[in-house]
């Protein structure tokens, strides 16, 4: 079941009042904190509001020959496919996913990632007897990432509301174009929304994903590649290290 103040054990509770007493004790003594979007600049400000935050973009490593890639991507297919990447934790919605599998027979989905939360047989009993679906449930070594996405049509991330900050497979899906459905959470979906990304929905409800699914086919997919290769361009490391290098010299503070 999904991951939620009620349900979570005492263990994880513990560790993450761990994590938060950490936190205050650094963020104290830091004189910069920086975060990747508004959503984790809010959140910290309203815990936090003495501490010095500072948002960058999320980093991207950059693609050689990203041109080049594309024109292996397949140009035509029999059905649309959707894929799912990334370790599956309980907060990625794998639940919600399983009925939108569901719901949408016609539509190839890809489950690609190391379970993590649940056993790869309870994953496969989520799924079972699901013909449109493909799973792939083990870490997905870097040489095979890209076969994944140049697959995909779309990147799909039903995450839950407790899922707070930013995505890595979403920076994936923008060095290779993939619009992506996803549920309006953190400052994953907050950057799907401010940069054209694709759709989100108001939650990972399996009725309204599938009803973004139905929206982002008919999208202008033109303007959604470009706004992808805009996002990727300011996220590059060698742009991010500049924003951050700009912050030192405005200020007082010089890098150790």
């Amino acid at each position: 079941m999904p991951l939620n103040k009620d349900n979570r054990s005492y263990v994880e509770r513990l560790f993450r009042m761990l994590k938060e007493y950490v936190f205050s004790l650094v963020g104290k003594r830091a004189l910069a904190i920086f975060c990747h979007g508004e959503f984790s600049k809010r959140a910290i400000e309203r815990t936090y509001p003495e501490l010095n935050i500072v948002k960058i973009p999320y980093g991207i490593e950059p693609k050689a020959g990203r041109e080049k890639v594309f024109s292996r991507k397949k140009k035509t297919q029999e059905r649309t496919t959707v894929l799912f990447f990334g370790g599956i934790r309980t907060d990625k919605g794998i639940e919600q996913l399983s009925e939108l599998t569901r719901l949408c027979p016609d539509i190839h989905f890809i489950v690609a990632g190391k379970p993590m939360g649940y056993t790869k047989s309870e994953i496969e009993n989520l799924f079972k007897g699901r013909n449109n679906v493909e799973l792939i449930l083990d870490f997905i070594r870097d040489e095979d990432v890209e076969e994944l996405f140049l697959k995909a049509d779309i990147l799909i991330l039903p995450y839950n509301k407790h899922f707070a900050g930013q995505s890595g497979p979403l920076t994936i899906s923008t060095i290779y174009r993939v619009p992506v459905v996803a549920a309006r959470v953190g400052d994953m979906g907050e950057d799907i929304e401010r940069y054209g990304l694709g759709v989100t929905t108001d939650s990972n409800d399996p009725l309204l994903l599938k009803e973004a699914l139905t929206v982002i086919l008919n999208m202008d997919l033109e303007k959604l590649q470009k706004a992808h290769d805009e996002y990727y361009l300011r996220g590059l490391w060698t742009n991010v290290g500049k924003l951050i290098e700009e912050y030192y010299n405005k200020s007082e503070i010089k890098p150790i």
